[in-house]
Order: structure tokens, then sequence, then C-alpha cells
């Protein structure tokens, strides 16, 4: 899995999204307003914790550890969007 997201560039994406962030937080604070985008900071956040999951039950699952496998694939399945199945 780390290769395929390696080959993707997931992490690139995901910093860049990151940096987007930033962007529009400091951006406003340099010309005196106050940020309205601080939503994003959360989004960014709730982001993050499907991808490092995702790299730790790689991680996990090549290292023969079956219960951490299982909890980082919880996590994964937990935080990873999914759409409203009505």
């Amino acid at each position: 899995m780390a290769r395929w997201l390696h080959q993707r560039s997931a992490f690139s994406v995901t910093a860049a999204s990151g940096l987007a962030v930033a962007v529009f937080l400091i951006g406003p604070l340099l010309v005196g307003q106050l940020p309205n985008q601080r939503f994003l900071v959360w989004n960014l956040a709730l982001a993050w914790i499907p991808y490092v999951a995702a790299l730790g039950l790689d991680l996990f699952d090549r290292a023969r550890r079956p219960l951490a496998a299982l909890a980082a694939g919880t996590v994964w399945l937990l935080f990873s969007p999914m759409p409203p199945t009505w």
C-alpha cells in the first residue's frame, strides 16, 4: 500500500491541501483581517486521520501484527469518508 500511495503521490496532495489551508488562514491575517475559513483546519485534521491509519495498516500488516493492523483498519474505517446510504 505504501508503494501505491507513493506512486500516486498521495502525500504530496495531502501536503498541498495543508499548504492551502495555511494560506487561507495566514493570508487574511497579513492584510489585517480575521480568517473566515477556520473550519478547514478541522476538516484537514479529519482528512489526515484515515491517511495515517492506512499507512499504519500497511506497516502492521507487513510486520505480521494482526491486532495492530485490525486496530488501524478500524480507525481507517471509522474516519474514512463514506457517502450517505439513503
